[in-house]
């Protein structure tokens, strides 16, 4: 019985390392996950606030196409060239929007293997290929922060543009429509 058990010491000591050289990396690479899937949420929410408030302010000065019709050939082309303007630019928007979308469900991709690997560490069981799998999440993870931080600063110039061309758009609207 003595035997057994000093043969199960270093089994379980030798267990018990082996889960323990990768808390440090699951524990970062979890905690890294996180940060990055809540900066994209809280860009995407961002987006979807800055697209709501433009939408509506496009709904708001859309003239019917008869009240249009009517108007003075120059006016016509200034509000028609002014909206056109501003439907490309939120056309821009919505891409970049879709991409955040993208990039949200790349993280969303490998949650549940985020998911596993920390549960793993907390029973104290984890696969061969683990220190493969928190590289590969780790990649992924770095790979959206960079495009994110690209995204923002895009869609910060896409905004921009959205903005300038509403306030072209509002000039035109105002002036047809105090005719």
């Amino acid at each position: 019985m003595k035997r057994v058990f000093l043969f199960l010491i270093p089994v379980f000591i030798f267990s018990c390392k082996g889960v323990e050289q990768y808390r440090a990396g699951i524990d970062e690479m979890s905690s890294k996950y996180n940060e990055v899937l809540e900066n994209v949420k809280s860009f995407s929410a961002s987006m979807d606030t800055d697209l709501t408030g433009f939408m509506t302010s496009a709904k708001e000065m859309t003239i019917a196409e008869n009240d249009v019709n009517s108007l003075k050939p120059e006016a016509q082309e200034a509000y028609n060239s002014a909206f056109a303007k501003v439907s490309s630019s939120l056309a821009g928007l919505t891409s970049i929007k879709e991409a955040a979308n993208n990039l949200m469900t790349t993280l969303n991709d490998q949650g549940a293997e985020v998911n596993s690997l920390t549960e793993g560490l907390a029973s104290g069981k984890l696969g061969e290929d683990t220190m493969n799998k928190i590289t590969g999440i780790q990649d992924v993870i770095t790979s959206v922060s960079n495009n994110l931080g690209d995204m923002k600063t895009k869609y910060d110039a896409a905004k921009s543009d959205v903005t300038a061309n509403f306030s072209a758009l509002k000039s035109v609207f105002e002036s047809v429509m105090a005719k």
